[in-house]
This record gives C-alpha cells, sequence and structure tokens, in this order.
C-alpha cells in the first residue's frame, strides 16, 4: 500500500475547487463580466412589427411601455 492519496471521485469538491468556487462567487475574478443591453423604443418596435407583426400603433404603444 502506497501513502499517496488519490481522488476517486472527481466530480466531489475538494478544497481548492471551493476556494475558486467562492473567488468567482463573490466577483473577485480577473474577469469581466458581460451583460446584455435591452432594447431601446426603435429595437422594441422592430421587434414587435416584424417578428409579432403587430400594427403601427400597438408597436409603438407596446415598445413605449416595454422600454419604461
Amino acid at each position: 500500500m502506497s501513502n499517496t492519496r488519490t481522488n476517486c471521485y472527481p466530480e466531489f469538491a475538494t478544497p481548492s475547487a471551493l476556494r475558486t468556487e467562492g473567488r468567482f462567487a463573490d466577483g473577485n475574478s480577473n474577469s469581466k463580466a458581460t451583460t446584455a443591453k435591452r432594447p431601446g423604443v426603435l429595437n422594441w418596435y422592430r421587434i414587435l412589427r416584424v417578428h409579432y407583426r403587430f400594427p403601427v400603433f400597438q408597436a409603438i404603444r407596446y415598445a413605449l411601455w416595454l422600454t419604461r
């Protein structure tokens, strides 16, 4: 028998993996988080007119409501 420890279950969390997860969860990583920008009035209008085939007045109305 050898005295070296081998990890037979790699899916279980190890102390080093827990430290890494905590660093990313706390936001202390070196990578920048990216967020998607919300569409503006004209983009919502275009989406509603083209993809959902809203009439002009309804598309304007709901585009203004979505950007509030």
